[in-house]
């Protein structure tokens, strides 16, 4: 591996010291400059380039070119008089193709005077004060560690763990991976990664390409009204259009995949980008002799029609297909993979997303009609002892689907009044076919069942902002109603009635104190709702009900400069009517890492739960030339013990599987002259707590060949933990700017000093010399076990990659 690195450094070293071609190169930016609330142009605005003198006067319908702008990733100051003055978001400079750049200012009072342009990179939206943090195009395509993929550079967030599996489980401030939910302009995506774990929302790889991404934003709390509530957070990806000029051409060899993206005008009002990627990661896989191969395949499209000013209509398409299949090639096994190769099933799992969004601008808001399909096929398939002349272990087949529609309307009512109101309706679709053997409290059960459910979803909400003291104080007052028609319990919108209040309050020049309350509800999973006995009975249709959450956040802001943000917020979560399992007594919330799909098994909603903490950031986009990142976050997450048979929870506060308690990130990243970018990520994650095992019940020889897993002991839930996790991921890239077309390499070297992690201590019987299992002559009915090191992680991973545009 060391031979591997220092070749790529070579390589990387080589190419970089190549003559520069086309230095000095300056590139065109364009756009309209429009009312947030009207979209009608602001004539005459002005707009610079950040840090720059460089700028241009809007004519008088908003428009502006820049011409002569330095290349590279750039952002814009944008003000006029009447309007706040606003820092738009980095995006990409080149030499080859003019970038297009929008930009919406808000109304505030009006004032006389020159215009000055010293807007705040900073600036939280008004209504969503606390627990919401945006990353830059920058952020996106250069953090260090993330390969281009929004599901790990997200990970960089307060309040946001990072684990050594390095899988794409998104676990904020204690919540589980099913408590979150992803919008894509607008548009639900249910499944954002691939190989996603049926019921969380785990797998290695994000699905959204990030060449499509203009920027990204993460709610922690205070979630908007208008999208469905997770319980831990709502991320918000919002897409780029394609330019209006001429066709672009974008190739790109990543540390995964193979990319391809097109973008282009279409006629003289609308404008195509699409996308599509092949992975190579089994062959990678099968070079560091792992014991799966996994394969993706992913599509992306949105195509944008411009009617008039008024009148907005874009389609998003988005869809994958993995494959994950065992490596039965492996020489020497250690018996951590070896024990992968037993238990571990192949998957098969495409999904789907198509949607439209219409938007109408008037004179006082806008209104947007949102409708959308998708659907999730997932399969998985497992021989006993990987031979099929002996039968199957596992075999699933599953179908998710829903057809959503949604409308919301943003008025600006004037005298400090924002008013935000809608409604939407779903129809749903889930199907199941299951056969899988289990081991259950040490004895073999076979389980067959077979379901099919569907459900009509319905939703309103509204939410009012008001804002006071001449702009230093901001109010908002919101409320949502859900309900399903899965059960009478869910069917009640009453139920689910879902008020929020947050306030926020500028003391000072660069002081804010905020706070916010609210009560959010979120839907058990289909697993958990479409499970079905033997009998084909809905066993869990009177027993769940929608979970409850009860959240607070308190949190004090402070801008030393307009690009640099220091902040100190506490958070508070409890939880009601979590699904708790009827077969061990656990959360279901804690089980989202295993290979089957989260939640098919008979639950009930008597589970409570909590978090707490506190997270600290300081975040400054221009020290010394450097974007800085610090995060601190120390938090709880328990939930209550529970015993089967009685009403309601009791007993003790038990660490949930993700009460980390201490995540740290630290990020530098810098560009330089002659188109060099420099990063390094620095996270540290307190050791998860973990279930011991039974190694009595695991050691029976029916148990075992039920599953080929151990059996864990659920009397010492989570009794024990795992050392800390730390880990270094430095990246360097290297951009030639040409008159007619880019080029771009990059080398992302993870765990940089080799740390080695180590999970829960494996457990599995002994073997012989033809690698049976060893019978323990001493016990009948029982094998000898052995137990042994689950490395993680600790290997330097050195990923090369190379990007042409033209």
């Amino acid at each position: 591996m060391r031979n591997y690195l220092f070749a790529l450094l070579l390589v990387f070293l080589c190419v970089g010291s190549r003559a520069q071609e086309g230095e000095g190169l300056r590139g065109t930016v364009y756009g309209t400059v429009t009312d947030a609330v009207t979209h009608e142009g602001v004539p005459f605005a002005q707009v610079v380039v950040e840090g720059g003198s460089v700028g241009a006067l809007a004519d008088s319908a908003g428009r502006y070119r820049i011409e002569r702008v330095p290349t590279g990733y750039r952002s814009l100051k944008a003000a006029s008089v009447g309007y706040r003055e606003v820092i738009t978001p980095s995006f990409l400079v080149t030499a080859s193709a003019a970038s297009e750049v929008n930009i919406e200012l808000e109304m505030e009072a009006a004032r006389a005077g020159e215009v000055v342009v010293t807007g705040r990179a900073m600036r939280h939206t008004e209504n969503q004060p606390l627990g919401n943090r945006a990353l830059s195009l920058q952020q996106i395509e250069k953090s260090p560690g993330g390969n281009r993929d929004i599901s790990k550079v997200v990970q960089n967030l307060p309040g946001v763990a990072a684990t050594p599996i390095q899988r794409n489980d998104l676990i904020v401030r204690g919540g589980g991976p099913n408590e979150n939910k992803f919008y894509l302009d607008r548009i639900e995506i249910p499944i954002l990664n691939h190989f996603t774990t049926q019921g969380a929302s785990g797998g290695n790889v994000s699905i959204v390409n990030s060449d499509f991404l203009a920027a990204a934003r993460l709610y922690t709390s205070t979630f908007p009204v208008g999208r469905a509530s997770g319980l831990s957070s709502v991320l918000d990806l919002r897409m780029r259009e394609g330019n209006s000029e001429k066709l672009r051409v974008k190739a790109t060899v990543g540390a995964s995949d193979l990319a391809l993206t097109v973008d282009s005008p279409v006629g003289k009002k609308g404008n195509i980008i699409a996308s599509v990627r092949q992975s190579y990661l089994q062959v990678l896989f099968g070079l560091l002799e792992l014991p799966f191969l996994p394969t993706y395949n992913d599509a992306q499209i949105k195509y944008s029609h411009h009617f008039d000013s008024r009148n907005h209509l874009y389609i998003v398409g988005l869809g994958s297909l993995d494959r994950s299949r065992l490596n039965f090639s492996m020489k020497d096994l250690t018996p951590d993979r070896q024990q992968i190769l037993e238990y571990l099933p192949e998957n098969d799992q495409w999904s789907y997303v198509l949607g439209a969004v219409y938007t109408r601008y008037t004179s006082g808001g806008s209104l947007n009609i949102v409708a959308s399909t998708d659907r999730l096929n997932n399969s998985l398939q497992k021989w006993q002892n990987n031979a099929p002349a002996q039968g199957k272990n596992i075999d699933y087949r599953s179908n998710e689907s829903g057809l959503r529609f949604r409308a919301e309307y943003d008025a600006d009512l004037g005298r400090g009044f924002a008013l935000s109101a809608g409604g939407g309706l779903q129809r749903a679709a889930y199907d199941n076919r299951t056969f899988r053997r289990l081991s259950i409290d040490g004895v073999a059960v076979d389980e067959r069942y077979s379901t099919d459910i569907s459900l009509v979803r319905y939703a309103a909400f509204a939410s009012v902002d008001k804002s006071l003291a001449g702009g230093r104080v901001h109010v908002n007052v919101g409320l949502r109603l859900d309900g399903n028609s899965y059960s009478a319990q869910t069917a009640d919108p009453l139920e689910q009635f879902s008020p929020r209040l947050g306030a926020s309050y500028r003391f000072a020049p660069r002081w804010t104190v905020s706070a916010s309350a609210g009560r959010y509800y979120q839907e058990p999973p289909y697993t958990s709702m479409g499970y079905r006995d033997g009998t084909g009975r809905l066993v869990n249709r009177q027993r769940l009900r929608y979970i409850r959450s009860d959240q607070a956040t308190v949190g004090v802001a402070f801008e030393p400069t307009r690009r640099s943000r220091l902040s100190l917020e506490g958070f508070y979560k409890h939880y009601d009517r979590y699904p708790m399992s009827l077969i061990d007594s656990t959360a279901i919330g804690s089980k989202g890492a295993d290979v089957f799909a989260v939640g098919a098994e008979p639950a009930v909603s008597d589970g409570r739960g909590r978090a707490y903490g506190f997270e600290a950031e300081y975040r400054n986009d221009d020290l010394w030339g450097f974007l800085f990142t610090a995060a601190y976050t120390y938090y709880h997450s328990e939930f209550r013990r529970w015993e089967r048979g009685t009403p309601a929870p009791r007993g003790a506060w038990t660490p949930s599987n993700w009460d980390y308690r201490h995540l740290l990130s630290l990020v530098v990243m810098r560009s330089l002259p002659r188109g060099w970018d420099v990063g390094l990520r620095w996270r540290y994650a307190g050791g998860g707590p973990y279930t011991p095992y039974d190694a009595e019940l695991s050691s029976e020889i029916d148990s075992w060949q039920a599953s080929h897993r151990p059996v864990a002991d659920y009397s010492l839930v989570n009794s024990e933990r795992l050392p800390a996790f730390h880990q270094l991921d430095v990246r360097i890239d290297k951009t030639w700017y040409f008159r007619r077309w880019t080029r771009g390499v990059y080398l992302d070297i993870q765990n940089a000093y080799n740390y080695k992690a180590y999970g829960q201590p494996g457990l599995m019987p002994e073997r012989d010399a033809t690698g049976q299992y060893v019978p323990d002559p001493a016990r009948p009915g029982h094998y000898k076990m052995m137990t042994y090191e689950d490395e993680l992680g600790g290997t330097i991973i050195p990923t090369f990659g190379i990007t042409v545009g033209f």
